[in-house]
């Protein structure tokens, strides 16, 4: 570890870290059995719906799937099918891809990597050492209540590094919960979507691939 970092990466944790589509469909087939529907027939609909870069039914594919059965399950049901499911991905029973480029981005030292993420962290930290990772991180805060909570958090990272908002980089894949309140902030921003929606962001982009010039040039710049 440097001792003369002057710059600092905030992230999101999922869909910006790793991907897995695996996850939504186990998430969305919990959903359909539960209000009785067929679950093939549904994960089918739900999948075709998250896919779709046209649509607009929520930042990313948990919350799609929330949205739309929202009208018909209570947030308990929803609750349960997200734990079994996160319970699922921590064993290795369902696939998560951890992205090359992030774990690329991680290994660089050269400015701290900050880990927010509104993931409990009973869900969380399992997966993150899975990964291997937790030891790229010089701090992680779990259930951190964004985009609430987003400023005093980074107002607090701000105070312990003594590193100004201009030398602060926030990836994520959540416009509400990870960028605006970045933007707010003076941050500079990343957001990775596959979605047609409008953006501030300093940098849009479909995969965190397409960004690491970017981002190559914030740490050595």
């Amino acid at each position: 570890m440097t001792n003369n970092r002057n710059k600092l990466i905030i992230w999101d944790f999922d869909g910006t870290i790793y991907h897995s589509p695996a996850s939504y469909e186990e998430y969305a087939r919990c959903i359909g059995r539960a209000m009785g529907e067929d679950e093939n027939e549904f994960v089918s609909h739900i999948m075709a719906i998250i896919e779709d870069s046209s649509r607009n039914q929520g930042e990313d594919g948990w919350a799609i799937i929330a949205n739309i059965a929202r009208d018909r399950v209570g947030n308990d049901l929803l609750n349960q099918c997200f734990a079994r499911t996160r319970e699922l991905m921590n064993q290795g029973i369902i696939p998560v891809n951890l992205s090359d480029s992030a774990l690329n981005i991680l290994k660089d030292q050269r400015v701290y990597h900050i880990l927010l993420t509104n993931t409990p962290e009973k869900y969380a930290m399992p997966m993150i050492r899975n990964f291997r990772i937790d030891s790229y991180f010089d701090r992680i805060y779990c259930s951190a209540s964004k985009p609430g909570g987003f400023c005093e958090k980074v107002r607090s990272i701000m105070e312990i590094y003594s590193i100004p908002p201009e030398n602060i980089m926030s990836i994520g894949d959540n416009y509400t919960n990870d960028i605006i309140p970045s933007l707010e902030m003076g941050l500079i921003t990343v957001y990775i979507q596959n979605y047609s929606r409008d953006s501030k962001a300093n940098i849009t982009v479909k995969k965190l691939e397409d960004a690491l010039h970017f981002i190559k040039n914030f740490i050595e710049g």
